[in-house]
This record gives structure tokens, C-alpha cells and sequence, in this order.
């Protein structure tokens, strides 16, 4: 890891949720709602995990919904 780069692992679920959720609203990418310093690659990375992540809520999200219409509560 170079100087001055933030490690990526520190990067939680939680924080790509949120990045991503911001990212959705304002038509940007996740990895600019994430304060550090990042390669290249890691804004990539962060990017394609923060949208899954963001893909998974929404399905369960979907998913709840379809259940307590059903009259089904999780």
C-alpha cells in the first residue's frame, strides 16, 4: 500500500449502504461519498461492492414488502 492511501478494508458494509444510497439519489458514484484517499482501482472496487450491496437492500427491501402483503411478517 503506498503512502498516504487509506486502507480499503476498513471500508465497511455500513459505510457502502450509505455511499451508495447517496450515490442513487445525486447520479454519482458511491466511492465520492467516502472520504479517503483511494487508487484507482479501490474506487472501482468500491463502486461495483457499494452498488451490490445496494442491489441486495433493495431486493429485501422488495421481498418485505411482497410479505406483509401477504399478510406474512418476517
Amino acid at each position: 500500500m503506498g503512502v498516504g492511501v487509506t486502507d480499503i478494508l476498513k471500508v465497511t458494509r455500513p459505510v457502502l449502504l450509505d455511499a451508495a444510497l447517496l450515490a442513487r439519489a445525486s447520479q454519482k458514484a458511491p466511492h465520492e461519498y467516502i472520504s479517503g484517499i483511494f487508487t484507482d482501482k479501490h474506487m472501482e472496487e468500491i463502486d461495483v461492492r457499494a452498488w451490490a450491496i445496494l442491489k441486495e437492500f433493495d431486493d429485501d427491501k422488495k421481498r418485505e414488502q411482497e410479505l406483509s402483503r401477504k399478510g406474512r411478517f418476517i
